[in-house]
């Protein structure tokens, strides 16, 4: 009886160690994949600012010349409120992107909790896969 014990707290560990190694690797690649997304996303945002600050200065130094006085007060009104609008629109779009992206990292946890579950007993491997299956339905 001892051996057979001992032979399955040996495989037990082996599989702990090789489930908890898979993981890991995985949190590594969702993590580059975090940080790599986050990196484009502040330089496409930097970079778009910029355009848009030296576009904006060109077309109001192009309006100031090209319209009346009592013209341009309401053509500049109108485009400081679409400007705000877009930027509105650009900052939950922003916000949607980065609540994406915090979700991969908690799937792995997730995932290690759950296979820390299963090493410890109180799931058996039958119940896991049929609460995925369950799950993808």
């Amino acid at each position: 009886m001892k051996v057979s014990r001992l032979s399955l707290y040996k495989q037990r560990f082996r599989l702990g160690t090789d489930l908890f190694s898979l993981r890991l690797k995985m949190a590594r690649l969702e993590w580059q994949d975090y940080q790599s997304g986050w990196s484009a996303l502040l330089l496409s945002t930097a970079f778009l600012l910029v355009c848009a600050l030296l576009s904006g200065l060109s077309l109001l130094f192009a309006l100031q010349a090209a319209l009346p006085a009592e013209r341009a007060v309401w053509v500049f009104a109108v485009m400081c409120g679409v400007f705000l609008l877009i930027g509105a629109v650009l900052l939950i779009r922003i916000r949607r992107i980065r609540r994406g992206q915090q979700t991969f990292l908690q799937e792995t946890l997730d995932g290690l909790s759950e296979d820390i579950a299963l090493l410890r007993g109180d799931e058996t491997l039958s119940e896991r896969l049929a609460r995925h299956e369950n799950a993808t339905d």
